[in-house]
C-alpha cells in the first residue's frame, strides 16, 4: 500500500499533474486557475489522508495548512473511491502523452541536449486517433519536453538524417540533432 501511494503521489501527482497545471495556475484565465487549484487541493487532501497511517506527523502538519476549516486529519472521513469519476479513455490518453514526453526527454538526455534548449521533434504515427490526441497535447509536449516545433506525420518515406529516434507504442519519435549538439564532438 505504501509503495502504491508513493508511486501515485510522487510519479503521477507531483511529477505530472502539478507540472501539467502550471500554465493554468499562472495564466490569466481565472476560471481555469480556480478549477486547477480546487482539483489540486482535493487530490492533495485525499492523498494526505491515505498517507496518514504511514507518516502521521507530516501529513497532519500539511493538512493544517490546506484551505478551509478541516480539523484534524485523524478524525477526517476516510476517502471513498469515486467510481463514477473514472475515465479509462482519459487515463489512456494521458498515458500516451506521458510516454511520448518521457521518450523525448530520454532522447534529449542521451544526446546531452541542454535542458532549456528548444528542439524540433517529429512525431510519426499512422494511427489517426493517436496523432489527434498528441496534436491536442502539443502544449504539454512543448513545455514539458522543450519540443518546438513539433511536427506530426502519418508516415515518413525516409528517416531524417542525423536524428535520434525512439519508439513508444505505435509512435515513432525523431529528434533531429543538427544545430542541437556538436555532432563532430559526439562522433
Amino acid at each position: 500500500a505504501a509503495r502504491l501511494l508513493y508511486e501515485f503521489f510522487w510519479s503521477e501527482f507531483c511529477d505530472w499533474y502539478i507540472e501539467l497545471i502550471k500554465p493554468r495556475l499562472y495564466g490569466d484565465d481565472q476560471r481555469a486557475r480556480a478549477i486547477a487549484q480546487n482539483v489540486l487541493v482535493e487530490v492533495l487532501g485525499k492523498s494526505l489522508q491515505l498517507l496518514h497511517p504511514f507518516m502521521p506527523f507530516i501529513t497532519e502538519e500539511i493538512w493544517q495548512h490546506l484551505p478551509g476549516d478541516r480539523g484534524s486529519i485523524m478524525i477526517s472521513s476516510w476517502p471513498q473511491p469515486l467510481t463514477e469519476q473514472e475515465d479509462r479513455e482519459a487515463e489512456a490518453t494521458m498515458e500516451l502523452v506521458m510516454a511520448v514526453i518521457r521518450a523525448i526527454r530520454n532522447l534529449r538526455s542521451e544526446m546531452n541536449v541542454p535542458p532549456g534548449k528548444q528542439a524540433e521533434v517529429i512525431v510519426v504515427t499512422s494511427v489517426v486517433q493517436t496523432r489527434l490526441v498528441l496534436q491536442k497535447a502539443i502544449g504539454y509536449l512543448e513545455v514539458l519536453a522543450a519540443a518546438k516545433p513539433v511536427r506530426f506525420k502519418a508516415n515518413l518515406a525516409q528517416a531524417p538524417a542525423r536524428a535520434a529516434t525512439a519508439v513508444t507504442g505505435e509512435v515513432q519519435i525523431f529528434l533531429p540533432l543538427t544545430g542541437l549538439i556538436d555532432l563532430e564532438k559526439e562522433q
